[in-house]
């Protein structure tokens, strides 16, 4: 180490080395810049500028510490070949890994590119689609939604969680919310006019690459606060006393969520869930009302919040396709400069990232997150249970430490899933309170236990976390049905605390 230091001082002393050495580092960033914006690419160009570096590098460190030109070229040389072997032989290996990888998802018909995802869209007339008249008096909703939410008289209204279900709002309050909903007048109706039409369908338009990431998806936000709205209406015509009003409005709310379904995006999902949560919540505030009184509109309400009660076994199955996608614009573009190019909105942010990494390394990243990928698609697919099983003995899966855009996505996915288990937990202890409604009304007592529940339908009484009925407890007032949460274990029924609740559930009376 002193012999290098004494060199490396002795050539500072003298001009002409100096020199030769700072051109040598000049030109090795230069090559090192070239390099960062051409390895990228599946080319000739990045065979040259590969070894262009390790040239670089392997005659300057060699040069600096030796002083031997000569010697330094021929060494230099043999390292440069021996690199560009090993650069090679992980080059055949990660194209082996994708290809096999892409004909399984092949195999099996998983869509890939954005064509393949344009598929999933059932056919529909235009006439017979109000999807874009939803989206429109969405957006004006919205907007008035959050121009009333900055004023302070007008915040805590809004705010329906935090609402003491069964009581009542005072006067003023009321007519606030009149002069709110005076304000959302005309898009309120243009949307009920969406509303009723045959069908709500809002088709993206895909393309490849990474556009398939960029994709505009400005409606989610905007369907959520307009299920906001919609459940704000609802509470206020309960308020009132108007059921049939706050059905309509409650009807809504499941409508939009239902326009989303065909979506091939998994944070579409998560809306979707999102929007299903909120529905619950605001049955519950009516059912606390005691203000439905048949069986029919009982049975009703049970039928809004049934989707909400299935699993969706296509939540990962078209994520897939933006693994490739990023594949795809690799062949295709080469740059990484592409990636900070096209929308303002992306929901993969795990996967951006390879758009910065050489070809040969996001071919050996993307190859294993297809892989696992498909693995966890199809264990998702299979009978609720085993699904069950699988979740609550989670286990990472093995992924090679070099894949680091896989693993960030991977981190995330059992908490995605489980946000799922806990929107179908609630909306099945929703169904099971309203069938323990209908069954008081009919019989003229409450029922001990969930069982002649479960006649109507098994599977709807049933904790998706333990595979046992869910639990139902009669109180002084009211009653609690529920589902054990994340921690698998049964908390007695603590279903308040929104995300921090220990049990999932629904609390009907005091």
């Amino acid at each position: 180490m002193a012999n290098v230091k004494g060199k490396i001082m002795e050539t500072t002393k003298n001009p002409r080395s100096f020199l030769f050495y700072l051109a040598m580092v000049a030109w090795f960033v230069f090559m090192a810049i070239i390099a960062f914006f051409t390895i990228t690419t599946n080319s000739l160009m990045s065979f040259l500028s590969t070894s262009a570096v390790v040239f670089a590098i392997a005659f300057f460190l060699h040069a600096l510490i030796r002083k031997c030109l000569p010697k330094s070229g021929v060494v230099s040389f043999v390292i440069a070949l021996l690199a560009l072997a090993f650069y090679l032989g992980v080059d055949s290996i990660a194209s082996r890994n994708i290809e096999a990888s892409i004909a399984a998802l092949r195999s099996k018909n998983y869509p890939l590119t954005a064509d393949d995802l344009q598929k999933v869209y059932s056919p529909v007339k235009a006439t017979d689609n109000g999807g874009s008249l939803a989206i429109a008096a969405a957006n004006t909703l919205q907007a008035i939604w959050d121009d009333y939410r900055g004023r302070g008289e007008y915040f805590d209204l809004f705010d329906l969680e935090q609402k003491t279900p069964g009581n009542k709002c005072s006067d003023e309050e009321l007519k606030r919310m009149e002069a709110f909903f005076d304000a959302c007048a005309q898009p309120m109706q243009a949307l009920e006019i969406a509303l009723h039409m045959p069908r709500l369908q809002k088709r993206l338009s895909l393309h490849g690459g990474l556009r398939l990431i960029e994709t505009e998806l400005g409606h989610l936000s905007v369907l959520s606060a307009c299920a906001d709205v919609l459940c704000f209406k609802a509470f206020y015509h309960e308020q009132k006393g108007e059921t049939v009003q706050a059905m309509a409005a409650l009807q809504g709310v499941f409508r939009l969520a239902d326009m989303l379904q065909e979506e091939p995006f998994l944070i579409s999902r998560l809306v979707t869930i999102a929007i299903y949560n909120k529905g619950t919540g605001a049955v519950a505030h009516l059912l606390q009302q005691d203000q439905v009184s048949d069986a029919a509109t009982l049975a009703e309400l049970q039928n809004l919040v049934l989707p909400a009660c299935q699993f969706s076994h296509r939540m990962f199955k078209y994520e897939i396709a933006f693994g490739y996608a990023v594949f795809e614009a690799k062949q295709e573009q080469g740059s990484p400069l592409f990636s900070l190019l096209g929308g303002t909105y992306s929901h993969q942010g795990e996967l951006r990232m390879l758009a910065f990494y050489p070809y040969v390394w996001c071919k050996l990243d993307i190859a294993v997150y297809l892989a696992k990928m498909l693995e966890l698609s199809e264990m998702l697919d299979q009978d609720e249970n085993i699904v069950r099983d699988k979740m609550r003995h989670w286990q990472d899966p093995h992924i090679p430490f070099y894949c680091i855009a896989t693993k960030l996505c991977f981190v995330q996915w059992p908490r995605v899933i489980m946000k799922e288990f806990a929107s179908v937990t609630r909306a099945r202890a929703m169904w099971a309170a309203l069938a323990v409604k209908k069954t008081a009304l009919t019989t003229g007592h409450m029922p001990e236990s969930l069982a002649e529940i479960a006649k109507e339908n098994a599977l709807l009484v049933t904790d998706p976390c333990s595979g046992k009925p869910l639990q139902y407890k009669r109180l002084d007032a009211g009653y609690i049905i529920y589902g054990v949460a994340e921690n698998w274990t049964d908390d007695g029924g603590e279903v308040e605390g929104g995300r921090e609740a220990k049990d999932w559930g629904i609390r009907i009376g005091k």
